[in-house]
């Protein structure tokens, strides 16, 4: 299984970071987001620009990435909300319970387990915090080509 690449571009900055997590950890951390309070607001696929006409509907997607061609847009008001419940899920003293169902196949994502409990699941559950807080994000299952990269439509702020 692919890995889930996040490609975030920091306005203020001008920077672009492209950190990315496995796909089982990916679908770990919606199923957490969710169990503690996430209202997924859906993503958008990338439109040629993100200049949405007064009173156009943007129709909303699922979180399963596909390929860079068709990356899906997290907008900063869904990071903010996912990132909030994640860090109620890391203080709950349930975590280790659900880790536990998860690893038993109890979950609703039928991915392999991955090995975690609340302690070993901190830092990269902090680190995948720390990058929702950013703001809006695309995820996608491939790394982009940074030769076409310039291509690649730019977020605005959401």
């Amino acid at each position: 299984m692919s890995d889930v690449e996040l490609r975030i571009e920091h306005e203020r900055q001008g920077a672009t970071e492209t950190p990315s997590c496995s796909r089982e950890f990916w679908d770990l951390m919606l199923v957490l987001g969710n169990a503690f309070g996430w209202k997924p607001l859906g993503t958008s696929y990338l439109p040629t620009s993100f200049k949405v006409a007064p009173g156009q509907r943007i129709r909303r997607h699922d979180y399963r990435p596909g390929a860079w061609s068709d990356a899906k847009r997290l907008t900063a008001e869904d990071t903010f909300a996912w990132a909030a419940a994640l860090r109620t899920a890391l203080n709950s003293p349930y975590l280790d319970n659900m880790l536990a169902r998860q690893q038993d196949g109890d979950a609703a994502q039928p991915h392999a387990p991955i090995e975690f409990d609340a302690v070993t699941i901190r830092e990269p559950m902090d680190n995948f915090i720390g990058l929702l807080r950013k703001g809006a994000l695309l995820f996608a299952t491939q790394v982009p080509d940074t030769e076409h990269m310039a291509d690649t439509p730019r977020l605005e702020n959401a």
